[in-house]
């Protein structure tokens, strides 16, 4: 989906006002404007429990681009940040680090232009290659914390 602008301030807000370290914009809250596929909100919801079984952290537009955040995060995100499919990746290494993660609705619109990185084809593996990522970075991350801990 396309961002709106006219959101901007709704997701830097929380940021702003130090209640969230990384706020997320996202289309399911409310369920208005583009809803993007079946399959692929399929695969989103997936993703979103798949994030909540590893961190706990309960965040529904798992994929959604249209994010806020703050020093600490940025500076933290320059040091870990996937390359591959980040927006997943980087709700779970910010939750599982500490950082307070949250989302609020926004509104989409379809895309005007321009296609979708992700095709059908694609979409399957990518959830396969996403969904072993997170896996690997939750071991990685509990492995780390341990070895830290001694």
């Amino acid at each position: 989906g396309q961002h709106d602008p006219k959101y901007l301030m709704d997701v830097v807000r929380p940021v702003m006002e130090g209640k969230l370290d990384l706020c997320i914009g996202s289309r399911f809250l409310k369920k208005e404007g583009f809803q993007t596929s079946f399959m692929r909100r399929v695969g989103i919801r997936f993703l979103s429990f798949l994030i909540y079984f590893l961190s706990g952290v309960r965040v529904l537009d798992v994929t959604s681009g249209f994010r806020a955040c703050n020093r600490k995060m940025m500076e933290f995100f320059n040091r870990h940040y996937a390359t591959d499919y980040p927006e997943p990746e980087a709700i779970l290494s910010a939750s599982l680090t500490g950082y307070r993660v949250g989302e609020v609705p926004v509104i989409m619109q379809e895309r005007q232009g321009g296609v979708s990185s992700i095709s059908a084809f694609k979409s399957i593996y990518f959830m396969v290659k996403v969904s072993l990522s997170l896996i690997i970075s939750r071991l990685a991350l509990h492995r780390n914390k341990r070895r830290t801990a001694q």
